[in-house]
């Protein structure tokens, strides 16, 4: 039978490992769930009626290198 300072201590582990699993879980999850990195297209419209010149969309500007990161500026700052 266990004395009352070994129960203390065996839960004591037990919250730990309850917590440890806790994270682990978290972060597995983190990596289940990740942004996704495609664009979903018709199968009856062509690829190349995706693609616009720049001068179309004044408003979606790269941030740092071509292709690297897009932005959208607002109306009120466009010329």
């Amino acid at each position: 039978m266990l004395c009352s300072d070994e129960r203390k201590e065996a839960k004591q582990r037990m919250a730990q490992c309850k917590m440890t699993l806790q994270w682990l879980g978290f972060g597995l999850g983190l990596l289940w769930f990740q942004d996704a990195a495609a664009i979903i297209t018709r199968d009856d419209v062509t690829d190349a009626s995706y693609v616009v010149a720049d001068a179309d969309c004044p408003a979606v500007i790269d941030l740092f290198e071509p292709g690297d990161c897009l932005g959208t500026v607002l109306s009120a700052f466009l010329p």
